[in-house]
């Protein structure tokens, strides 16, 4: 065993091993560091060690975003191998010892004399010691997953001690997973007792999302957030009203991993005022799943990856904030420029700043442009913030060129103008509202065709329409296949009653637009969403698209039904971290990997809010099943994945995690099994052989290390379950006679269907 030393330098950890350094190069080494350092960073700094032998480096750090969670260690770095030797960070004692193929893998904690505790995971073996406690525990329990807890008296270690040997079991592939709490078993950021790596490296960012966070919020007139590149911001300037948050996705690395790691502290200001900051120092498991409102997955929000927000979400418990983040933007007479700053720091005080220029208030907008029926061009807009010095018109020539016609003078906040336009040949429009404050609107594209109009009205196929729901609004999307003659109006009519008014929609290109919708904070909404305009032959188009929901995550149990009432789902209050709305509707399955369609497939949609808890579900059915039946849930479009077996006469009951398409399918199609060692009939001279097979089902799958029976000369042995490799192992413990042997693997997928595969093989003197 290598006696390992950590020397602390400024900030940064260095791990030597005594036994490098001949003769008298040490002392002189250290000699010459006390020469320089006159104190020491961390009082906990000549207490560490480096945990497992490889260089001081790091691949994940504290508090990063996992799917839905948080990061609760670090990960160490494992050159890429399995079994590099791992030691006792401290004086203490073993008192646990977890083995699973999910997850955390293998497992060791230790709880230290100073109070605090360690975990180390993903680990591939212990010292002979442990391993014999758990081949007898799996004997006693048959079962290879076992959880054994000790005393403080029984497996005392002392710091450096070698105790385990890193892996890759459960996820990911090889490195060590390490963490450290306090004597309430609260997760601690290690970086915070002097435990580091060698960083001069600063953090950088790569995106910036802008969020209107109600539906009375916009971001450069947009209802739906933005998206930018870090310097792009440095020559535009968005327009910012209501209640905004700010997210941004930023990463660091250090100097000796290619590796990209969380920062440790960020924070917002605007001007010269701290509006928000957090630090990843200290996060309590109570706040797991706020990871998920502290991170935000960038897909809804114009991007990929993760956000980290940095604004209170309503929802969010987490306890290292500070401020709330949210930038209220009231409506003033004009607009305001204002600087908005964001730093990212690492542990080592390397720092990254952006800061980029934004006004507070409100781009003009349109209320409605375009042609009316009688082929009159109109004009109606409005800006919020101050008052509109005109508009101008731009004509389309040939060329993709645009030409200026006219500026139309307004000296108002609203503009109403409307002119008859000759049709002659087909035109094409851009019309811009200008601001006093030079703030303008986003263009408005329409145009018409040379022909006479049709002047009949016609439900027209090729409007899409899509609604999303969000926890406080509803987004229309809208596209057409060509320019519009109008831009396309928004009416709804809610539970059987037609709202007052109409909602304008914004326009991102020539063909697309967006609108946005209140949305209702309780109950259940039936909603008919329509949205029309003319073409460009002055024809009345438009689409209706029925929505139906329900608010659910207030203080009673909401009980969602699909249309034709065979799905329910219950969402109890505890269950979202924020009311969301929630509906369901039917989707075709196709059967695929084995998998055959026993029901129509329901399609769970909730709003933008993360699941706190879990929601039941039943699926009744018209007839009995076929053996093999089961729920089964496709998320995010990855293939259909086992949910439940459970099953009461005709119904199919489980709980959901997130929204995804659940159906009842059937799996008659047994586990695959190739033996890969000893090989079947061949001779060996080992007497402790491993045993190893390839196994797979990719239908309802295989649960675990117990949906496997293993057996040598018909004595059970229990194997090791990798499911990322799709193998199970086992090395013979006892040493086995000359001569010849019977092995036998027995695999069963959640649904109970088997395959068994028996050989032999001989052992040689």
């Amino acid at each position: 065993m290598t006696v390992r030393t950590i020397l602390s330098i400024g900030k940064n950890l260095y791990c030597l091993p005594r036994n490098r350094f001949p003769g008298n190069i040490l002392p002189i080494f250290l000699f010459t560091v006390a020469a320089l350092i006159s104190t020491v960073v961390s009082p906990f700094a000549e207490e560490l060690i480096w945990p497992i032998d490889s260089p001081p480096s790091i691949t994940s750090s504290f508090g990063e975003p996992r799917p839905g969670r948080f990061h609760y260690g670090v990960d160490l770095r494992s050159g890429g191998v399995t079994g590099k030797e791992v030691y006792a960070f401290g004086d203490g004692y073993i008192s646990r010892i977890r083995t699973s193929p999910f997850g955390y893998g293998k497992m060791m904690y230790i709880n230290l004399d100073s109070g605090q505790s360690v975990v180390y995971a993903h680990l591939s073996g212990f010292t002979p010691e442990i391993e014999d406690i758990l081949f007898n525990t799996r004997i006693r329990e048959k079962s290879y997953d076992v959880d054994v807890w000790f005393k403080s008296g029984e497996h005392r270690v002392t710091k450096g001690q070698l105790v385990a040997y890193s892996g890759d079991t459960g996820s990911g592939g090889p490195h060590l997973h390490f963490e450290i709490r306090d004597s309430s078993n609260q997760p601690l950021n290690p970086l915070d007792i002097g435990f580091t790596v060698r960083d001069t490296i600063p953090p950088f960012f790569t995106a910036i999302a802008l969020m209107p966070l109600d539906n009375a919020s916009t971001v450069d007139g947009f209802p739906v957030a933005k998206q930018f590149k870090p310097e792009s911001l440095k020559t535009i300037m968005p327009v910012l009203f209501g209640r905004i948050g700010i997210a941004v996705s930023v990463w660091d690395r250090t100097n000796n991993s290619q590796n990209l790691v969380g920062v440790y502290t960020l924070s917002l200001s605007v001007d010269s005022t701290q509006v928000f900051s957090k630090r990843y120092s200290r996060i309590s498991y109570d706040f797991n799943g706020c990871g998920a409102l502290d991170y935000l997955d960038g897909s809804p929000w114009g991007g990929n990856g993760y956000l980290s927000a940095l604004f209170r979400r309503e929802g969010n418990a987490v306890d290292f904030y500070e401020g709330n983040g949210v930038l209220s933007v009231t409506l003033p007479e004009l607009t305001s420029s204002h600087t908005i700053t964001v730093t990212a720091r690492d542990y080592s005080n390397n720092t990254k700043t952006i800061s980029f220029p934004v006004l507070f208030g409100e781009r003009p907008a349109f209320i409605s442009c375009g042609y009316d029926g009688d082929g009159s061009m109109v004009i109606v807009g409005d800006h919020p913030s101050g008052r509109l010095a005109g508009v101008d018109l731009w004509n389309l020539e040939s060329g993709n060129t645009w030409t200026f016609v006219r500026n139309y003078p307004v000296g108002q906040s609203h503009c109403a103008i409307k002119e008859p336009v000759s049709r002659g040949a087909g035109k094409t429009f851009k019309a811009v509202l200008v601001g006093e404050d030079s703030v303008r609107s986003l263009p408005a594209i329409f145009g018409i065709n040379g022909t006479k109009s049709l002047n009949h009205t016609e439900e027209q196929g090729g409007i899409t329409v899509i609604p999303e729901l969000h926890h406080d609004c509803i987004i229309v999307r809208i596209t057409a296949p060509a320019i519009l003659a109008s831009l396309p109006i928004v009416t709804v009519e809610e539970n059987g009653h037609v709202m007052d008014g109409f909602f304008s929609s914004v326009p991102e290109s020539p063909t697309s637009w967006t609108a946005s919708i209140p949305l209702p904070k309780t109950g259940h909404t039936t909603m008919r969403i329509k949205v029309s305009a003319y073409d460009r032959s002055l024809n009345a188009v438009w689409k209706i698209i029925p929505l139906e929901f329900t608010v659910a995550g207030s203080r009673v149990p909401v009980k969602v039904s699909a249309p034709d009432s065979l799905f329910t789902m219950t969402v109890e209050p505890a269950a979202l971290y924020r009311p969301a709305p929630v509906y369901i509707d039917t989707v075709d399955v196709k059967s695929s990997n084995g998998l055959v369609c026993v029901t129509k497939g329901y399609r769970v949609v909730w709003g933008d809010s993360p699941i706190k808890g879990n929601a039941s579900v039943s699926l009744t059915l018209d007839t009995e099943p076929p053996v093999g039946s089961a729920l089964f849930i496709s998320s995010n479009g990855n293939g259909w994945h086992f949910l439940s077996d459970q099953r009461s006469g005709l119904v199919f009951n489980g709980v959901i995690k997130s929204p995804g398409k659940i159906a009842v399918l059937c799996d008659t199609t047994v586990p695959y099994v190739r033996v890969l060692e000893p090989r079947p009939g061949g001779v060996i001279h080992s007497h402790r052989p491993n045993l190893r097979a390839y196994i797979e089902d990719r239908g309802a799958g295989i649960a675990g290390s117990n949906s496997i029976a293993m057996s040598i000369d018909g004595i059970p042995v229990y194997g090791e379950y990798d499911y990322e490799a799709n193998t199970v192992s086992y090395r013979i413990h006892d040493d086995l006679q000359t001569g010849s042997h019977t092995a036998e693997i027995t695999v069963t997928d959640r649904v109970g269907n088997a395959k068994t595969r028996s050989w032999e093989f001989k052992i040689a003197q």
